[in-house]
């Protein structure tokens, strides 16, 4: 037997998906080639988890995170450019 979802959740996951989509829009813009690395970090974001990107210098691991700050207009950026007291 199924539970009816109220509607209130369900217009909830409609603006996350559309967020998502928005969000990914202007990344695609900024990065290229790395969709799969993109659709982890926003999995990541919205979950309010955490991620260690880790990889050769030149794949872009500093503008992947600093272009989603931008995106979502937030003050805080990437830790490694936050000072640890």
């Amino acid at each position: 037997m199924t539970q009816a979802v109220p509607k209130d959740d369900l217009k909830l996951l409609e603006d996350l998906k559309d967020a998502r989509g928005a969000i990914l829009g202007e990344l695609r813009k900024v990065i290229v080639g790395q969709d799969q690395v993109v659709d982890q970090l926003l999995t990541v974001l919205f979950a309010n988890g955490h991620c260690l990107l880790v990889g050769v210098p030149g794949l872009a691991k500093t503008l992947l995170v600093s272009t989603p700050t931008s995106c979502l207009r937030t003050s805080r950026g990437p830790k490694s450019s936050r000072t640890i007291r």
